[in-house]
């Protein structure tokens, strides 16, 4: 049994998903490669070894080893995604939280939070938290595997931020068209068909299954109504305006989600890329349940201003033995914005006074590992309903026994009916009124500074609990523009051995929310704009609709002590230019500081977050990644 009981999960939905968690899911995978244990690999050296089953790391597998002289090794420390309910169907991602297959994180108190500490869900199995993983980029599992790519702006900052233009919006394109192919939502017939102008809503004919939401809600014609009201009136001329694709350049707008599903269930970067090249390859292998511990530097490197690592220590439990893997090409870290610098610095690689400090010997000064780290501030607001629409929440569903049973057999059975689609099928993004000299935190004016989706019923994130009865709307606000950022560390205070524990133990996070004040009023203005919408009359027909968390009372004290984050961790091995002090990767995401033989590919190279959610952005990166190995392995 691979689920454990978690606080986000009703009792009456933990019991249910126990008993179906591995019957659900019909589909097979041939073992071929997939691996329990690095004893039994077939050799102990690679060409490649890519260090987490993630986002990023499963595009990278998968596009070099389509060069059959390559082998490529993927070494994975979560579980295998097979069989499990809650990583394929699609409205069940959140409930992973707090179960065996997240690793479990808590921030250090955040002062920008009244001193509170927060979760860090991050996934541990095949797939990453497009699917959920351990040394993954781990994006969009828990946040409802929203699909946005990002502004042109956005890309050509980090095109600005590292000195090449490949990194642009144009240049970037082919990437972005390789990843994903738009499916029908076949259980949806309500929706608008994409226009005739552009029949794939901008996605082109990659292997990730994109869909437009599978089940309709109450809340559906509510919130694009809403919208076109709002952008027709005088007094808010476009800040609310209707958007059919976010992904075409400018994300402004309130529309449908696109969503990382098809034929309803979830598509991620382990059912598009990793177990299709297990499956039809031969040379690539997969070991789960085995963590990488450290870089192992060349021996004859050791103390000179150029140091290649050429091997990764993994290890099974902290206690067992460990086992050297050499990489004769290169090692790809895809470990997150958490695992990456974690191991950057059990490695050595890092400020040198922190390395030192921990205890761990100190092999490349390079000051940014672990800086620069950032998540994008969440905030709920729930609100009590009254038929209608109280009949079509799923309130009663994840509260009742019975029907949490119908709605497995029914996914099960057909890939329909509420399971089949992510827990939001809207969302818009917004730009906040700025001051003539104020600058701008954004990338510029086609991203957007903050977020609001709708939920047909109570999401219960963070530390809220389903109330025992009642219907609710629920909406979520986030300021996708922070300025706050924060660090992570090694954890010398606990009195282990950092270099015995290695990844065994939790860094020191600290994101720094809400730290900064401008963060705090976007979010004030984020809420105000939600007020403004729900003012509207499409939602006049909602009886009974209230505030139950009473956030105008005092906001800024409700911000500070309801605040958690969108678990998009990002930005904590940057890239950047030369001159860049904290640049941890140069342009082709190799690492800077005279490092031989070791490249980052996940969302810690980001400059700057996305002012989206940052699923799609990783997969384009890796792409184009992929690319920048190939080239540079020719011989």
């Amino acid at each position: 049994m691979l689920l454990s009981s978690s606080q986000s999960l009703s009792p009456s939905l933990k019991s249910i998903l126990s008993l179906v968690l591995l019957l659900a899911v019909s589909t097979v995978h041939v073992r071929a490669a997939l691996y329990t244990d690095p004893a039994d690999l077939p050799t102990t050296e690679y060409d490649y070894i890519v260090v987490g089953a993630g986002t990023a790391g499963n595009v990278i597998a998968n596009r070099l080893s389509e060069d059959s002289s390559r082998r490529v090794l993927v070494v994975e420390a979560g579980v295998d995604d097979t069989g499990i309910v809650t990583v394929h169907a699609p409205f069940l991602g959140p409930n992973n939280q707090q179960t065996l297959t997240d690793w479990n994180y808590t921030t250090v108190p955040q002062t920008g939070l009244n001193n509170r500490s927060i979760t860090v869900p991050r996934g541990f199995v095949l797939g990453g938290s497009s699917s959920i993983s351990e040394y993954s980029t781990f994006f969009d599992f828990f946040d409802f595997m929203v699909w946005t790519q990002g502004s042109s702006d956005l890309f050509d900052s980090y095109a600005d931020a590292s000195g090449d233009p490949g990194w642009g919006w144009d240049a970037i394109q082919p990437f972005w068209k390789k990843v994903s192919t738009l499916v029908p939502s076949p259980n949806n017939p309500t929706l608008p068909p994409p226009p005739s102008s552009d029949p794939t809503l901008s996605n082109g004919n990659g292997p990730v299954q994109i869909a437009l939401p599978n089940f309709a809600t109450e809340l559906d014609y509510r919130v694009i109504n809403a919208s076109q009201i709002l952008q027709s009136s005088n007094t808010t001329s476009d800040r609310f305006k209707y958007t059919q694709d976010m992904n075409g350049g400018d994300t402004i707008g309130f529309g449908f989600n696109q969503e990382s599903t098809g034929g309803g269930e979830r598509s991620s970067s382990a059912t598009a890329y990793l177990w299709p090249a297990l499956n039809e390859r031969d040379n690539v292998d997969v070991v789960i349940g085995t963590r990488a511990m450290r870089l192992v530097v060349d021996e004859c490197d050791r103390y000179n201003s150029q140091k290649r690592f050429g091997a990764v220590e993994v290890a099974q439990s902290v206690d067992g033995p460990r086992t050297i893997l050499n990489a004769t090409r290169e090692i790809v870290l895809s470990a997150g914005s958490i695992g990456t610098p974690q191991l950057l610095l059990l490695s050595g690689i890092g400020p040198k006074d922190e390395v030192e400090a921990a205890g761990v010997e100190s092999l490349v000064n390079l000051k940014g590992v672990g800086k620069n780290l950032v998540d994008h501030p969440l905030l709920l607001t729930y609100y009590s309903v009254s038929a209608p629409p109280a009949s079509s929440t799923f309130d009663d569903t994840i509260r009742n026994p019975s029907l949490i049973n119908s709605a497995i057999s029914e996914w099960s059975t057909s890939r329909s009916g509420l399971f089949s689609t992510a827990p939001t099928s809207l969302l818009g993004f917004m730009r906040v009124p700025l001051a003539s000299d104020e600058p701008d935190p954004s990338t510029g004016p086609k991203s957007a500074h903050t977020e609001i989706l709708f939920l047909d019923g109570f999401a219960a994130l963070g530390a809220a609990k389903q109330p025992s009865e009642g219907y609710f709307l629920s909406v979520i606000t986030a300021v996708v523009s922070p300025t706050s950022r924060g660090s992570l560390l090694l954890d010398s205070t606990s009195g282990l051995n950092v270099t015995q524990q290695g990844t065994f133990s939790q860094p020191l996070i600290d994101y720094g929310i809400m730290s900064e004040e401008w963060d705090v009023n976007a979010m004030l203005q984020a809420l105000e704009d939600a007020d403004t919408f729900l003012g509207t009359e499409p939602w006049g027909a909602v009886s009974g609709l209230f505030n139950t968390t009473d956030s105008s009372s005092n906001s800024e004290q409700y911000i500070r002590e309801n605040t958690i984050s969108v678990y998009h961790p990002i930005g904590s091995a940057k890239m950047g230019k030369a001159g860049d002090k904290l640049a941890v990767v140069d342009e082709r995401l190799r690492v800077r500081g005279g490092v031989k033989g070791v490249r980052v590919v996940d969302a810690s190279v980001f400059p700057t977050i996305p002012e989206c959610h940052p699923q799609a952005v990783i997969y384009t990166i890796a792409e184009r990644a992929a690319e920048l190995i190939k080239q540079d392995n020719v011989l």
